[in-house]
């Protein structure tokens, strides 16, 4: 016969177990959507020659890019995808194959390749 006590050790095990493994897929892998809480939103270009351009970083780790030529008022906008590293680099990738880094510096995102600042909405 298995005892009160066994079955309550039992259930203490399985929460504990479904527990850490919340907690993994939350607070410790890469794409977890609480690492990215802080960091997504909606980042707008400060380039004057790009105004409306923007990036958009979901806590999900997709992403979206649209850009706006105001010289030639053509704009374009890409899906993609969106990894912090290091604590402040991000690698963000487009499904066009495109990909780069950006670095945040408080609520600003900088575009490492280019030097575009983006700044993030309120």
């Amino acid at each position: 016969m298995i005892s009160r006590k066994k079955v309550i050790i039992g259930g203490v095990v399985v929460v504990s177990i479904i527990v850490a493994v919340i907690v993994i897929y939350y607070a410790i892998l890469p794409n977890s959507p609480l690492k990215n809480t802080g960091v997504s939103g909606i980042y707008d270009s400060t380039n004057l020659a790009q105004a409306g351009s923007y990036v958009e970083l979901r806590s999900d780790g997709t992403a979206f890019f649209h850009y706006e030529y105001n010289w030639t008022e053509a704009s374009s906008g890409y899906t993609g995808t969106w990894e912090l590293r290091d604590g402040n680099r991000i690698f963000a990738t487009t499904n066009q194959g495109l990909a780069g880094y950006f670095r945040i510096d408080g609520n600003n995102l900088i575009d490492e390749q280019g030097g575009d600042v983006y700044v993030k909405r309120r």
